[in-house]
């Protein structure tokens, strides 16, 4: 049976994003094949992952090629750094089945979610808000919402179960009241 995951901001590629973020990797080099084994240590190739955006800062042969080592069925929400930079223009649909800027997931038995790149302030209700984008810099919203940041950098640098990251953002009694 396969699984759902979520996950974003890899930034493959990206040099600057190990000092920006802290993040625990000796070179660019080392990062990129720490997040593909991480990738493909959790996603088996029957399951369903969905990127939330910010891919690679990598060009497009780069890109292309640590695409084509990820296990998963691919779908991509569009991040602010996939529509600019390298990446620009590649073909994102030779490697992910679908392409959103948003899109409202069911998934059965375990729950339903709103999916950006970027965190909302408000949503549809009944959903959960699933997000990339401030890769550990919580805003003052955080945590008061049925919300979770699925990035690398939130996420022990492993994509997350969707029933995992619904956990990870259910609100208590009195915080209900506020959604």
């Amino acid at each position: 049976m396969s699984k759902t995951f979520l996950t974003s901001d890899t930034h493959f590629f990206h040099t600057n994003v190990i000092g920006f973020c802290n993040r625990p990797f000796g070179s660019v080099e080392h990062m990129n094949e720490q997040l593909i084994k991480g990738w493909n240590r959790v996603v088996g190739p029957e399951d369903h992952l969905w990127f939330l955006g910010d891919f690679s800062f990598g060009k497009i042969p780069e890109t292309e090629n640590v695409l084509s080592q990820l296990n998963g069925i691919k779908h991509l929400i569009t991040g602010n750094h996939d529509r600019k930079g390298r990446c620009e223009e590649l073909d994102w649909s030779k490697y992910f089945v679908t392409q959103h800027d948003y899109f409202r997931l069911k998934v059965p038995n375990e729950g339903k979610a709103v999916l950006c790149h970027f965190p909302f302030s408000s949503w549809e209700r009944g959903y959960h808000n699933f997000h990339g984008h401030l890769h550990t810099l919580h805003n003052d919203k955080q945590g008061k919402y049925m919300q979770h940041d699925v990035g690398v950098d939130n996420n022990n640098y492993y994509p997350i179960l969707f029933k995992d990251a619904m956990a990870k953002s259910v609100l208590n009694k009195e915080q209900v009241k506020l959604y």
